[in-house]
């Protein structure tokens, strides 16, 4: 049997589970850490009519965006325009 040799994963990596090591061969076995901007993001929950939710989804693939991205661009509109 063949000794595997272990290395130590580059500075700001995270090492992949050994089960997709094992699944996945080909891929590189360390997985990067989220960008900054996707750390500062919030999550939260909110509570929408069905029917305005699914509407509004609608609205927001037409124009090419996400959901997500409408809401936060209305909540920092809304926020200029209260001088925030």
């Amino acid at each position: 049997m063949a000794k595997k040799t272990l290395t130590m994963p580059q500075s700001g990596t995270t090492p992949v589970s050994p089960l997709k090591a094992m699944t996945h061969p080909t891929e590189p076995v360390v997985e990067t850490k989220k960008s900054s901007s996707e750390q500062e993001n919030k999550r939260t929950t909110i509570v929408i009519n069905p029917e305005t939710y699914r509407k509004f989804k609608a609205y927001a693939a037409e124009s090419g965006q996400t959901v997500t991205a409408l809401i936060n661009e209305f909540m920092e509109q809304t926020l200029a325009a209260a001088g925030k």
